[in-house]
């Protein structure tokens, strides 16, 4: 079929009762070229939560799908997650992974998560040292013998500074199959 596609964007401030979105900067409403792809600068938006739409349609068939972004204050911290020292893990007594987070703001509240896991970020980061929780530390270590055969696991390094804006990194940790 040689037709091409048609798009279609809408933007709505889900934060003024679904009124259009309008420029932070001119004061005008947002409109945006006929394109599969659109851009718009974080200065655009004032602080709120957008809904933005996109109608998509070739010949007598169409689709609309929509997505919500929120703009926040500030600028998240810029969080970290070094590379582990291996690239596949065995899952065997006494293996462990070393999580190493940094971010660039020094006053921050960090949390290790679990994205989409089969098991609680509690049960496989190992408490250490002073004894303090490991899923706010930025360097907790991981007991890979709590993780499950074959499995890629997703953790998640957030970091929160002192006005509540979150920024976040993530790295996965590939689990062995047994043999």
């Amino acid at each position: 079929d040689s037709t091409s596609f048609e798009y279609a964007w809408s933007c709505y401030n889900a934060s003024a009762a679904m009124e259009a979105c309008v420029s932070s900067s001119s004061g005008s409403v947002l409109t945006f070229d006929a394109d599969v792809n659109i851009t718009i600068a974080a200065s655009e938006l004032a602080v709120g939560a957008y809904t933005f739409k996109l109608f998509a349609a070739k010949g007598h068939r169409n689709d609309t799908a929509t997505a919500t972004v929120i703009i926040v204050a500030g600028v998240p911290p810029d969080v970290a997650v070094a590379a582990l020292a291996e690239d596949k893990y065995n899952p065997t007594s006494g293996s462990y992974a070393e999580l190493d987070g940094t971010c660039n703001v020094d006053d921050v509240s960090y949390e290790w998560s679990l994205v989409s896991a089969d098991v609680a970020i509690g049960s496989v980061l190992m408490v250490t040292g002073g004894g303090a929780d490991p899923v706010y530390r930025a360097k907790p270590t991981v007991d890979v013998n709590t993780l499950t055969s074959g499995v890629t696991y997703t953790f998640r390094l957030s970091a929160t500074d002192g006005l509540g804006v979150t920024g976040y990194s993530e790295i996965n940790l590939v689990v062995n199959d047994k043999p």
